[in-house]
């Protein structure tokens, strides 16, 4: 009796509220749904925008705001990556806008960051070069557009008014290109899922070299490349580990019948669940993969104005695949890049001038994190 007597008294006693969540409940409230309040941002996840590690649907839907699906977080594997392009003060080295005037030399004003203690001009020049970012990113453009050394030198000096060698501007590529891909290489792209994996011969004065690449489907976002002497199962293995590199999980990879690729692909793919396992689909005829093809020839445009290349240590692979994730515009992607179809939408203006900028930011943070994390503000959550 004391025991029901207990029960009746808790039942009777009402759960303290608010008005304000009362009126939520009204609102957001329906028979036979689930409660739940909206969010500050809505956001909807589609299926191909997970982790591509399951066949199952992911849409998630929210009640009281309509959905809205441009406020997708870019995602990123390191945090100092995101900041660089979110810094857009004065410094050339860090970004910072905590800049102060600190003296002059040879008649210029000098300036000194108070968050990296870097002392620099404001002459519009990266660091540590003579010449301006705008003059740097319009020759690697060109050069990267299908353009010979002689003749972006030429073109800057009758447009740009700049005069420089075709030695300098080798010197421009080899320097910020492998620089630029290893920043690049930080942003995860959200890919279809579907790879179209091939090999093709490019010529190292007279000696043959194989290049091989994987380009995605949905997106035309080149997923990895790798460059070797022979097709043994070594460096298909290291091929496929680049493409694998902060790269979504794929759920099909179609190859031509080379016996390397089985066990290169079980190499970095391999898993005994049914839903994580990676389809290998083998073509017989080149026709049947011709979207890797296509890209085959795009990029064999571009080395046949070359004449052929020279060293296999040059950067000029991975450059033109960074301009063509990022900055060159596709026809059956509507006029977007690669980068942008795989959500990888960086706020670009001047092309490889900003990827330069971004990147020497980057670098500084980088450096700095270790020893000043705490003055550069630079915990994330």
């Amino acid at each position: 009796m004391a025991r029901r007597e207990w029960i009746d008294k808790s039942e009777s006693v009402p759960k303290p509220t608010t008005k304000r969540l009362r009126a939520n409940r009204r609102q957001f409230f329906r028979r036979n749904s689930h409660f739940h309040r909206p969010p500050r941002h809505i956001q909807i996840y589609l299926c191909s925008y997970l982790d591509l590690e399951s066949n199952e649907c992911g849409h998630t839907h929210w009640t009281g705001k309509p959905i809205d699906l441009t406020n997708r977080p870019l995602k990123c594997i390191d945090g100092t990556a995101k900041k660089s392009f979110d810094r857009r003060g004065r410094c050339k080295w860090c970004g910072s806008d905590k800049v102060v005037k600190n003296g002059r030399n040879k008649g210029r004003q000098l300036y000194k960051c108070k968050e990296c203690n870097h002392q620099f001009f404001d002459n519009g020049k990266p660091p540590r070069m003579r010449k301006s970012k705008d003059t740097i990113a319009l020759a690697l453009e060109l050069f990267y557009e299908g353009q010979s050394l002689r003749k972006v030198k030429r073109m800057l000096k009758k447009f740009a008014k700049v005069d420089v060698s075709h030695d300098v501007i080798w010197d421009w590529i080899q320097k910020y290109t492998p620089e630029v891909r290893k920043f690049v290489s930080n942003f995860r792209p959200e890919l279809s899922g579907s790879w179209f994996a091939d090999e093709t011969v490019l010529k190292f004065r007279g000696k043959t070299h194989w290049h091989w690449d994987a380009i995605d489907e949905g997106t035309r976002f080149v997923v990895g490349n790798h460059l070797s002497p022979d097709r043994g199962f070594q460096h298909g293995k290291a091929f496929f580990e680049d493409c694998g590199f902060n790269k979504p999980r794929p759920q099909m990879i179609t190859t031509d019948n080379l016996l390397v690729y089985p066990r290169a692909i079980n190499s970095q793919f391999f898993s005994r669940y049914s839903r994580r396992k990676v389809k290998h689909i083998t073509l017989n005829h080149v026709l049947e993969n011709i979207l890797i093809e296509r890209w085959h020839g795009t990029l064999k445009d571009r080395t046949r104005v070359m004449r052929g290349l020279k060293s296999p240590d040059t950067q000029i692979l991975n450059g033109f695949v960074i301009h063509y994730n990022f900055l060159r515009e596709h026809g059956s992607l509507k006029g977007k890049t690669p980068a942008q179809m795989a959500q990888i939408d960086l706020p670009f203006e001047n092309g490889w001038g900003d990827l330069i900028k971004w990147t020497t930011i980057w670098h500084t943070l980088r450096q700095t994190k270790g020893g000043d994390s705490k003055k550069l503000n630079l915990n994330h959550n």
